[in-house]
Order: structure tokens, then sequence, then C-alpha cells
């Protein structure tokens, strides 16, 4: 395949159809900017957060494929959206072809790979703009809404380097944890004449197989999976690891204290390990962080109770919102009430601070710790 342009890079097709009024005004509106790298920035992101990620409406029909279908809806896939992206480029006056790749990705959901039954997505479409005398490659497919949710940096495109791959540190982002790598079996596929993912072309001769026979390329050979190691997220400022919960903790935790005269507050970063299928906070992970919070809580509010075991009697938990995968979950707590053989508390746990569980409990008062336990005391 040329290196440069051809014309039929600027042309539209059945499914980049550049030339449709809808796609031309989208590409007039968007494409703003002084020069050409300007434009094509503009204009890749308007479909990444113009139109929302949606992996589970898939039209495969050249219908579904077009690019003023996934306009007028708002929504699309990986192809649809580097194909809305190819077209309003194409309109815009700046030559565009769509990429494919093959990717693991392990950013999907659950529900996501129970449907695929892999990690593996064939054909992961992405777009390549001619910009300055240069083919540079952008996947405009995760919305940055959906990026927020994830606790995931938005994938970027600045017109000069290829933008391919979610980034794996979140650093500022709303949920601050890094993202697991998306790792590209195969870094480039070949790219379809007609910028058609081949197995979607209408006319083809099978499932791979081009019209008039020709097989897609294959991974060579010896190519390497590309990954990136996560670091490790950052833990807001005054919050230091705090021993508690034994065993347990040690494999579920760390938690975090952070104490300012009377203000108490106890953390905990969600990973990995503390979510369900649905990528949020297990609730039975809440149930331990709330058992934990309202107990330790009371021996730093009642010099009468710091040194006591508080086993718990009775817990409730009222789950009022999600505590997504990689949140900040804080928590804290004011004891109601001392009798001789009982406490009662009560918490908020907010996760990025958006309240999202409250909790109440009865503790009983049992015999006294040493002071260097304070930790256990509450489990």
């Amino acid at each position: 395949m040329s290196d440069t342009p051809r014309p039929e890079h600027l042309q539209p097709t059945a499914c980049i159809d550049s030339g449709h009024s809808a796609v031309q005004a989208f590409a007039r509106q968007h494409a703003q900017g002084q020069d050409e790298r300007a434009r094509a920035v503009a204009l890749y992101l308007a479909v990444r957060d113009g139109l929302r990620y949606d992996p589970y409406r898939i039209d495969l029909t050249e219908h579904g494929m077009r690019a003023s279908t996934a306009l007028a809806q708002g929504h699309g896939w990986c192809v649809p959206k580097a194909v809305l992206l190819a077209a309003a480029c194409r309109a815009a006056g700046l030559p565009a072809r769509l990429g494919f790749a093959d990717v693991r990705n392990h950013l999907s959901t659950e529900r996501m790979r129970q449907t695929m039954q892999t990690d593996v997505f064939i054909w992961h479409g992405y777009t390549d703009i001619w910009i300055d005398g240069r083919w540079v490659k952008a996947t405009p497919a995760f919305n940055i809404e959906l990026c927020e949710r994830f606790g995931l940096l938005p994938l970027e495109f600045d017109g000069l380097n290829d933008s391919l791959y979610t980034p794996t540190t979140c650093g500022p982002a709303p949920h601050g944890i890094p993202a697991p790598a998306r790792r590209a079996r195969r870094p480039a596929a070949r790219r379809h004449r007609a910028g058609l993912c081949p197995r979607l072309r209408p006319g083809h001769d099978g499932p791979g197989r081009l019209a008039g026979g020709e097989l897609p390329g294959r991974r060579a050979a010896g190519d390497r999976c590309m990954t990136t190691a996560p670091t490790p997220p950052a833990i807001p400022p005054g919050f230091a690891p705090f021993p508690a919960g034994g065993p347990y903790m040690d494999i579920n935790g760390p938690l975090y204290l952070r104490r300012e005269g009377s203000d108490v507050r106890f953390g905990l970063r969600v990973q990995q390990r503390h979510v369900n299928p649905m990528g949020n906070l297990h609730g039975g992970m809440m149930a331990s962080f709330c058992d934990m919070l309202l107990p330790l809580s009371v021996h730093y509010q009642s010099t009468a109770l710091e040194n006591r075991f508080l086993p718990t009697i009775s817990l409730q938990i009222d789950y009022l919102a999600p505590a997504p995968l990689g949140c900040w979950l804080e928590g804290t707590a004011q004891l109601l009430r001392a009798t001789r053989s009982m406490v009662f508390a009560q918490g908020l746990v907010t996760a990025d601070g958006v309240p999202c569980a409250r909790a109440s409990g009865v503790f009983k008062i049992g015999p006294q710790h040493a002071p260097d336990l304070a930790g256990s005391a509450a489990v």
C-alpha cells in the first residue's frame, strides 16, 4: 500500500459517507482551527466525546455501519466511530482511511467478556489521518464520560503522535487508579482498500476473507504484545496506612487513617480484588469497611473505650450508590451512645466525595487490650 494519500482517501464510500448532509454539517461545525492538524484534533474530540461508546448495540448491515447512522444514533462501537471520524475528515478535506488491529482488552467488563467469551477484540477499528505529510493514527472509541466512570485518562490525540492505546495511569482523573494495560496483539492489521473492515464489506466471501478470495494479513511470527506497567495510585494527603483487621486486611487492605484533632477519617482505595462483576466495590467489602470504620472511630472519640475490644452485635448498611473501581473510599463515624455493655454508632462512606453507604451498628464492650493492638479491636 502506498504511504501517500490516493484520491479515494477523500472520496465517500457506502459506509464512509462523507457526502451525507449530516456528516458535512458535522465537519463544518467541528473542523475548526488554523491548520489541518488543529482541524483533525477538533474532529477527533467531537467524535470521541460526542458519541457514546456502546459495544452492546451492533448492527453489521451496511446501514448500521455508516458514518451518518452513527451520527444520528449518538452512539457506536469502535468501528462506526472510526468510520465517522474518517468520513468527517474527508468532508473537511483531510485524507483519511481505516485501520484495524486485534487487541486484548483488559478494560472490558465482565458482561462484555461473558458476551464475547473472550477479552480479545478482533478488528478493533481506528482512523488513519494524513496530517502534515504523514499518516497519524487516532482511536476515538472511548468517550470521556466512560473513561471517568472507570477511572481512566481519556485517550488524547495531538495530531503529531499515534493515539492507539488507553493510558495506563490516571493521575488526576476522578478515580485516580491506573488502568490495566491494553495490549495489542497485532498493532496494525491490513487496512481495507475501500475503508471497511473486510468481514463487514458487502460481498465478502466468508469470515476473514475479502471479496475475490484475498485473506487479510496475519500477525507475523515473533510479534510481541505491547504493555505498560501501571504505577501505584496516589493516596490523598494526610492519610497513612493503619494496621487493622489482622490477616483479613493484610489481603484485602490496606486501610488508611487521617487524624486532624477530633476529625478522624478512614480510607481505602478500591482495587481490582475488591470489585464485583460490574466493576464496583463488592457489597461484602463495603460491609467489612463499615464494620471497621464504626468501632475504630469510637476508639478515638471515647477515652473510656479506646482500649476496649468492640465485637459487632449488629450492623445495618444502606447502599446509596456504587463505588467504582479506582475510587477513593472515605468514611467518618460518630459515637451515638455507650451503655455499660454496648456501644451505638453511625457513619457515612463516600466514593470520591459522593455518598455511597450509610451504616449504623451496635457493638459489645469487650475486655481491654494492649494499646498497640488498637487496630485489631474491632474485628
